[in-house]
């Protein structure tokens, strides 16, 4: 295994070399040999570079079907739509937003002074479910204790 992602680094090493060279096919032929990270990307931009886009998106499809990491995915979803105009394509669907989840509280109001925070944290607050209110001193006390 250690032989293999070895073998995987040189082969995009030589594909880094052979685009600084401009030699394209060798460059392709490299990247798509090996499985290191960011090699597929760097192999789409090779066939952009050559003229081939329809191979380009062919593969930058497969690509996004099974993405190496979120890092590639957005490298991918930017090459996309570059992709599709040079094929006269339409623009790929943007995926849905997310839905953020809310919480409206209406409180009755304190007859004694408060804070809304500490209002709320009271409100929230279960046996089985405590909540803390901390406000920044969280990630202070973290950093801390980190270093």
């Amino acid at each position: 295994a250690w032989i293999e992602r070895r073998r995987h680094k040189l082969l995009f090493h030589i594909g880094q070399y052979a685009e600084k060279q401009q030699t394209w096919s060798l460059a392709e032929t490299a990247y798509l040999a090996s499985g290191y990270p960011g090699a597929r990307q760097r192999c789409i931009r090779v066939l952009e570079k050559m003229g081939a886009s329809a191979a380009a998106l062919e593969l930058l499809n497969q690509a996004i079907a099974a993405p190496e990491s979120d890092a590639e995915v957005q490298q991918l979803m930017r090459s996309a739509p570059r992709l599709n105009r040079k094929l006269g394509l339409q623009k790929p669907e943007k995926k849905a937003a997310i839905e953020i989840h809310t919480l409206h509280l209406e409180l009755p109001y304190p007859s004694e002074d408060f804070y809304v925070e500490h209002v709320v944290r009271e409100h929230l607050h279960q046996d089985d479910a405590p909540v803390f209110y901390v406000e920044n001193a969280l990630l202070n006390s973290l950093l801390g204790l980190l270093c």
